[in-house]
């Protein structure tokens, strides 16, 4: 979505969009950036810090708001792609040396350092007419493609928590948004959601949102078109599940390459009044072809079930 951001006025005369403007889309991208934004807006961070030189890496490790494991991660990505876990100091390191490497970050790009949240994860999905939110709706996610809830999540429900969409909300009124957005909480040792991140784009569980009443792409149309939408979009939270398959599949490779055989069975167990994100039975070629995607990713990328694509990490 970037590229039609930055360079919406070399599109023809009658595209028609709904997109943020560039330097708000800069700042919702950046991982950096945009916790000062939430942190004005009053929403909880974890202590985050811009890695400057490696004795600076040093001295965080040993800050006082710092405890092991620390998170590393870079400024842009997705699905955890760019984000390392550390335990100790030789660890932190060396995951920050191969971050650094692997994706050619220049030194005013080096990867940020986190505090570790220990506790469950949730996201907003928003949608904004021109500076005002038109629709929301909010997830907890149950499983993720990586052990820990780590990476994308597979299972997730939706979550009637309206102190987190005020939150997201609040964020987003800042930047002034246009158009769909995710943002990604995690609990504090509290309890208490800390945003983690925004996706300034459609994200990968929409099928959640759409089984739950709030059908986000037709809704963007509508919004494209430049019909107002008077009242907010809210979702009344039914009782059901939504399941990314092929994400499943993946995370019982990783499972079982750690020997992780207990957990990796409880992936396959059927849930119940669970949809999925991928597969339909009136319209099952999508998911042959995503399968058949993953599959050739997952041996070109060295039997990795988070394969990166050129430029994906910056």
């Amino acid at each position: 979505m970037g590229i039609f951001c930055r360079r919406r006025n070399e599109l023809p005369a009658g595209v028609l969009t709904a997109l943020p403007n560039w330097n708000s889309y800069r700042v919702a991208e950046d991982k950096f950036a945009v916790l000062d934004i939430a942190q004005k807006a009053g929403c909880p961070v974890p202590f985050t810090e811009k890695v400057e030189s490696w004795s600076h890496l040093k001295n965080l490790s040993r800050h006082a708001e710092m405890s092991w494991p620390i998170v590393l991660k870079s400024h842009i990505g997705n699905s955890a792609k760019g984000v390392r876990i550390a335990h100790n100091t030789d660890e932190l390191f060396a995951k920050f040396k191969e971050l650094v490497e692997t994706f050619h970050l220049t030194e005013d790009h080096w990867p940020i350092v986190q505090e570790f949240l220990p506790g469950e994860a949730a996201g907003v999905c928003v949608l904004y007419q021109k500076g005002q939110c038109v629709a929301t709706f909010a997830e907890r996610y149950l499983r993720c493609k990586e052990p820990g809830k780590f990476g994308t999540s597979t299972l997730r429900e939706p979550f009637d928590n309206q102190q987190l969409i005020d939150r997201a909300t609040h964020i987003m009124d800042r930047l002034n948004w246009n158009g769909v957005a995710h943002l990604d909480f995690i609990e504090d040792k509290n309890g208490d959601f800390r945003l983690i991140e925004i996706n300034p784009r459609l994200w990968g569980a929409l099928a959640l949102s759409i089984f739950s009443g709030v059908d986000f792409p037709y809704l963007w149309y509508l919004t494209a078109l430049g019909e107002s939408i008077d009242e907010p979009v809210v979702s009344k939270y039914p009782p059901i599940k939504c399941r990314w398959i092929v994400g499943d599949y993946l995370a019982v490779l990783e499972l079982v390459k750690r020997r992780m055989f207990k957990e990796a069975a409880r992936v396959l167990i059927p849930q119940p009044k669970c949809r999925h994100d991928d597969f339909v039975l009136t319209d099952p070629l999508p998911f042959v072809f995503e399968m058949l995607d993953y599959a050739v990713k997952f041996i070109n990328g060295g039997r990795s079930i988070n394969p990166v694509t050129r430029g994906m990490i910056r």
